[in-house]
């Protein structure tokens, strides 16, 4: 953890922004933190999606990265596609405005349901000196 000066019992969390240019990739969330994607193309089967982290967001020599596999139902997919879809054209003059997805009636918003699953693995960094 770089705040404590390299104590190796200390740990920090942070959220690390990805790249990637996976075909399966539909839309991203959160400016880079996730992505939303269906199983259509995969169908599910394993697939291996390939994701690139700057070296310089891993702060120690040896790095534990978490990934959350969300399975969302239906509904609360089409809520973060027409979501993201509604953030990137506010404001645009030139874009039809977005209508977000909600499933309620007589009301607003989505009923929906998601389970997670967390992993992670280790990642070799460099450790910068601070």
């Amino acid at each position: 953890d770089y705040y404590n000066m390299g104590n190796p019992t200390s740990f920090a969390y942070q959220t690390l922004y990805f790249e990637s240019d996976d075909n399966i990739i539909e839309s991203r969330i959160n400016w880079g933190e996730g992505i939303v994607f269906s199983d259509n193309l995969i169908d599910g089967e394993t697939y291996p999606l390939k994701l690139l982290i700057a070296k310089y967001d891993l702060y120690q020599d040896t790095n534990k990265v978490f990934f959350y596999l969300n399975s969302v139902s239906k509904d609360f997919y089409l809520y973060a596609k027409s979501y993201e879809q509604h953030m990137n054209a506010k404001g645009n003059p030139f874009v039809e405005p977005v209508q977000v997805y909600e499933n309620i009636t007589n009301g607003y918003g989505i009923f929906a349901g998601y389970s997670s699953y967390k992993d992670s693995i280790v990642v070799l960094g460099e450790k910068l000196g601070w």
